[in-house]
């Protein structure tokens, strides 16, 4: 049997809440070169890479 996993993922540049405690205050932080996602609340950091695309991957989640 094989299971399908649904991936949505928000597009409009904003940030998603932070998928392990829900907090809606999670930023955008400049390191170096690159930038990164971090919940301000849990201290959960997200992927690395251009803003865009670190925000385009911290977005997306997995529907159960």
């Amino acid at each position: 049997m094989t299971n399908v996993i649904t991936i949505k993922a928000k597009d409009n540049g904003s940030v998603l809440p932070c998928p392990f405690c829900g907090d809606n205050n999670c930023l955008v932080e400049p390191c170096y070169s690159e930038s990164y996602v971090r919940c301000q609340k849990c201290d959960t950091e997200g992927p690395t890479g251009d803003y865009n695309e670190c925000v385009r991957l911290w977005n997306i989640r997995v529907e159960a």
